[in-house]
This record gives structure tokens, C-alpha cells and sequence, in this order.
């Protein structure tokens, strides 16, 4: 399985960047599914953004940063991701920087132990991620055991 560190690393075409240290000091977490999250699906009436462990969610937003009731729901999603071990949340920005994400949030994202990252990136750029997820999925799901 791909792992944050693999790609922030080697998939430069992602864009991706670790908001804060803490984050990257779970770089060797591995990536085992991928979910695109809207804004409007992030606001919507909705309060459980459960997903399998390992999953990397990637958050759309169409606004420049996080701020108000978009910083206080994905404050709930780090809640969700954290009681089910998410690999980490990607935030999709039009540009990188520490104002992207608020003080709190990032502080709040060290305390769940969710890697916070951000991604310039296009959503194609994504697709090949979650091609590459299935293969290797389906790769370990055809291995024998040795022995």
C-alpha cells in the first residue's frame, strides 16, 4: 500500500504538502482507500464522516481557506476520522500556506492524531491514486500466504 510519505514524495503531480510537523511524523501511515469529500457534502446535515481505516480523505473546498462553519465541520470530520483511523485528511486549496488551515484546526487535527495535509492539485490528478489503491489492494488480496 501507498503510504502519505510515497506520496507527498514520489507523486509530485498531487501537490501534496504536511500542514504541520505532526503530521509528518505519520508520513509511514499507509494508504488503503481514498474518498473525495465536497464542501456542500462537508455542511450538509450530516455528522458521520466514518469511513474504513486507512482511508485518505480528500476535502474540496471552494473557498481559500477553512473558516468559519467550514472550520467548525471539518473540526467534527477530524473527530469521525480520528474514532476510525483515517489515514489523514487532504484539504484541495488553490494555493499552499499556513492560513489555509486555522491554528485551531491544525492544533485540533495533532491532538486526533490525523495527518492534515493540503494538495493544489486537479481531481484528475487523484484518480490515478485511487487506480493505483485498488491494484494494490487487489494484489495483497491474491497473495499466498508464504510458508
Amino acid at each position: 500500500m501507498p503510504t502519505l510519505r510515497h506520496l507527498a514524495e514520489e507523486c509530485s503531480e498531487l501537490q501534496l504538502r504536511f500542514v504541520e510537523r505532526h503530521g509528518a511524523l505519520r508520513a509511514a501511515t499507509e494508504v488503503r482507500s481514498l474518498v473525495t469529500v465536497g464542501q456542500d457534502e462537508l455542511l450538509a446535515v450530516r455528522s458521520d464522516f466514518s469511513h474504513s481505516a486507512g482511508a485518505l480523505v480528500v476535502l474540496r473546498i471552494t473557498e481559500p481557506a477553512l473558516e468559519g462553519a467550514t472550520a467548525s465541520a471539518v473540526d467534527r470530520m477530524l473527530c469521525d476520522l480520528a474514532q476510525h483511523k483515517a489515514a489523514g485528511l487532504v484539504v484541495a486549496v488553490a494555493s499552499h500556506g499556513p492560513r489555509v488551515c486555522p491554528a485551531a484546526t491544525r492544533s485540533f487535527a495533532g491532538r486526533m492524531g490525523v495527518p492534515l495535509l493540503t494538495t493544489t492539485a486537479e481531481p484528475a490528478a487523484w484518480e490515478g491514486v485511487k487506480d493505483g489503491i485498488r491494484a494494490c489492494r487487489a494484489r495483497a488480496g491474491t497473495a499466498k500466504p508464504s510458508g
